[in-house]
């Protein structure tokens, strides 16, 4: 009895390996579509983080913002002894010569300065910096400074966009945030806080007027004490289409009139004076009193 073995054609091999080259092909297209969705999406993703990301560290530097004006008044040098005129004399030519702090308050803490010293840089004074290190002298305080400075891109980068663009940075000084001496903000270093932008601008709030205002000078005591902050950017999204975030802040310590301290030390002092002056007068009316009744029993003698 003979076997007879039958195999595949060549013409059905041929049939086999075109149809696992389209499934091949097919899975290897589905995969790199997915790939290039997945990295597309991730970038998306880092930019929008990238954007939160600076507001928040924008936000939680703004809330920390110090000053002792928050608590009290500032130190008034009218109705001071000479004594107390001196050493206020002394404690304000110190600080009248200090680029960071101008005024003293009440208890003759130093205020700082809130600055703009160009277009685009705001510099102010924060409880938000947070030791690295447990134990170390690193202070809670400092000073910082958001900036804009000239993007970081790569040339096709540059070429894709078709226009400057620049970048949002924070500096963070920390060493000796009391120092006298301005700050060199050229030897502090940067945090680059986002790409893309094109303009960065804040504006500050004015509770008496109750308005937005950009020019921090025009508001009464607006470079000590900050009551809002308003920030407005414009950068470009992923597919350098121009976006616009609108961000306001404010700091921890809600607004309240301090209590004039003076007001009650004149009050105190007042008082004190007419208590002497009283005591004094019922004093002398007493006498006056004990004398005529000893005048009177003298003429009943006689």
């Amino acid at each position: 009895m003979r076997l007879h073995h039958h195999g595949f054609s060549l013409i059905e091999v041929l049939i086999a390996i075109t149809i696992l080259g389209f499934i091949s092909l097919g899975i290897t297209t589905f995969t790199d579509s997915s790939i290039d969705s997945a990295i597309r999406i991730s970038q998306e993703d880092i930019e929008a983080l990238q954007i939160e990301t600076a507001m928040s560290r924008l936000e939680w530097d703004v809330s920390h913002i110090y000053t002792p004006l928050y608590f009290e008044q500032m130190m008034n040098p009218q109705g001071m002894t000479p004594e107390e005129g001196a050493i206020y004399n002394q404690l304000a030519d110190y600080y009248q010569n200090n680029s960071n702090f101008n005024l003293l308050s009440f208890s003759g803490i130093p205020t700082p300065v809130i600055k703009t010293p160009e277009k685009g840089q705001l510099v102010f004074f924060t409880a938000s910096h947070r030791r690295k290190i447990a134990n170390s002298k690193s202070s809670t305080y400092a000073w910082v400074r958001y900036e804009l400075q000239p993007d970081q891109l790569t040339q096709a980068e540059r070429e894709e966009i078709g226009i400057p663009t620049l970048m949002l940075i924070r500096k963070s000084f920390t060493s000796d945030v009391f120092t006298p001496e301005p700050i060199d903000w050229e030897d502090v270093k940067s945090q680059v806080l986002l790409h893309k932008v094109l303009s960065f601008q804040y504006e500050f709030w004015d509770y008496k007027n109750e308005k937005w205002v950009e020019n921090i000078n025009t508001i009464q005591d607006g470079v000590n004490i900050l009551r809002g902050l308003r920030v407005t950017i414009k950068y470009l999204n992923p597919t350098n289409n121009e976006n616009l975030s609108v961000r306001v802040f404010r700091p921890l310590f809600n607004y309240f009139e301090p209590e004039d301290m003076y007001k009650f030390l004149k009050a105190k002092a007042n008082a004190n004076r007419s208590g002497e002056g009283q005591g004094n007068g019922s004093g002398q009316e007493g006498d006056g009193e004990g004398d005529g009744e000893g005048e009177g029993d003298g003429e009943d003698d006689q």
